[in-house]
C-alpha cells in the first residue's frame, strides 16, 4: 500500500498525524496476524465480532496511541492520544482525524500547588472543535476533586470551528458565580442585544451586552427563600458597568415587562433545577480517572464492557447540556 497524496496532505495538516510503514505493516499482518516493530503493536480487534478492523498501540517520540483503525491503518474509531508536550485526546477518529465526539486536555499548569487545566469535551470536525460542546478551565488543589472548593468557568453551547458561538458560560469563583447566556463576537467577548445575566446573589440582567460590558438592560431582584421576582427595573451602564441611568418599574410598560419577568423567572427556574456544572466538573473527573486506570493497553479495547463505557463517557456531555435546555424550555427552540 503506497503513500498517496491525500495521505500526504493529511500529514502536513494533521497536528497529530502518526507516520507508519503501510506496505510493511500489511504484509506482516498477512503473515503473521499482527505487526510488532519500534513500538508499534497491530493486530486484529477481536472486541467487534466479524471485524475488519484492527487495534494498536503506538509509542512514539511525539506520540503514543493506544485505539482502532481501519482496514487502511488509519486511526478510525475510539482513542487515546498522549502528546510529548502533555496534552491528551480521548474520542473518536474518523479519516485519521479528529471526529464526532471528544476529549482534549491540554497540560496542567501548576503553580504553589494548584492546578490550572483547560479541557474540551464535545463535537470535534476535521480536527477542529466545532457544532456544539464544553470548553472548561479549572483552578484546583492538587489531589482535590470537591467541586465547592474548586474555582472552576465552563462554556456550554454552539462552536464554529474552534470559536464560541452562542451558549452559556459559568464562571465561579469561591461561593460567587455568574452564568451568562447569550452570543459571543469573533474575538470571544460576550455581546448579544438580548443576553441574560444571572449572578449568585440572585439578581438577573436581560439586556444589551458588548465586548463583555452591558450597555442597557432589565434587572430582576429574586427573595432566593420564596423565589419571587421582588424588584424590577430599567438601566443604562456607562464605563465599568457603572449604572448611569434608572427607570423604575411604575415607570415601564406593563406589558412589556410582563413579558421579560415571565422569561426571567423561567430562565431562573431552568438553570436552578439541576446542579449543571457540578455535572460538567464530575464528568470531567469521571473521564480523568478512566484514562489513567485502563486507556494505557490494548485489553481494554477488546473487553466487550469497557468499550461501551468508552463511547458512554465520550458522549456523556450531551447529558449536560444548559444551553439546550435553556433554549427547550424557555424559547421553545431546538437546538
Amino acid at each position: 500500500m503506497s503513500e498517496t497524496k491525500e495521505m500526504k496532505e493529511m500529514k502536513e495538516e494533521n497536528d497529530d498525524y502518526i507516520d507508519l510503514n503501510l506496505l510493511e505493516i500489511e504484509d506482516k499482518i498477512k503473515q503473521e496476524g499482527k505487526y510488532e516493530k519500534d513500538g508499534i503493536m497491530i493486530r486484529k480487534w477481536e472486541g467487534e465480532e466479524n471485524s475488519t478492523h484492527y487495534i494498536t498501540q503506538i509509542n512514539r517520540e511525539n506520540v503514543t496511541f493506544v485505539g482502532v483503525l481501519d482496514n487502511d491503518f488509519q486511526r478510525n474509531g475510539y482513542g487515546f492520544n498522549d502528546y510529548k508536550n502533555g496534552d491528551k485526546f480521548f474520542g473518536y477518529y474518523k479519516g485519521d482525524k479528529k471526529n464526532t465526539h471528544g476529549i482534549y486536555f491540554w497540560e496542567p499548569d501548576r503553580v504553589n500547588g494548584i492546578l490550572k487545566k483547560e479541557v474540551y469535551y464535545g463535537f470535534w470536525k476535521n480536527n477542529k472543535k466545532d457544532n456544539h460542546g464544553c470548553y472548561l478551565w479549572v483552578e484546583e488543589e492538587q489531589g482535590n476533586k470537591d467541586f465547592e472548593k474548586t474555582n472552576f468557568d465552563t462554556y456550554i453551547g454552539l462552536i464554529d470551528e474552534d470559536k464560541y458561538k452562542k451558549g452559556t458560560y459559568l464562571s465561579k469563583n469561591g461561593d460567587n458565580y455568574y452564568l451568562y447566556y447569550g452570543q459571543f463576537s469573533e474575538n470571544g467577548k460576550k455581546t448579544d442585544d438580548n443576553a441574560l445575566f444571572y449572578t449568585s446573589d440572585d439578581k438577573l440582567i436581560k439586556g444589551k451586552i458588548e465586548n463583555d460590558e452591558f450597555k442597557e438592560g432589565y434587572i430582576g431582584i429574586f427573595d432566593s427563600e420564596s423565589g419571587e421576582l421582588t424588584d424590577f427595573m430599567f438601566c443604562t451602564f456607562g464605563d465599568n458597568c457603572s449604572v448611569s441611568f434608572i427607570k423604575l418599574e411604575k415607570d415601564l410598560d406593563k406589558n412589556l415587562i410582563s413579558k421579560i419577568k415571565e422569561e426571567m423567572i423561567t430562565f431562573r427556574n431552568v438553570i436552578l433545577e439541576d446542579d449543571y456544572f457540578g455535572n460538567v466538573y464530575s464528568k470531567y473527573n469521571e473521564v480523568k480517572d478512566f484514562i489513567k486506570t485502563h486507556m494505557n493497553s490494548l485489553e481494554t479495547l477488546d473487553d466487550p464492557n469497557k468499550y461501551p463505557e468508552i463511547i458512554s463517557l465520550c458522549t456523556g456531555y450531551n447529558k449536560i447540556n444548559i444551553y439546550a435546555d435553556i433554549e427547550k424550555k424557555v424559547y421553545n427552540r431546538k437546538v
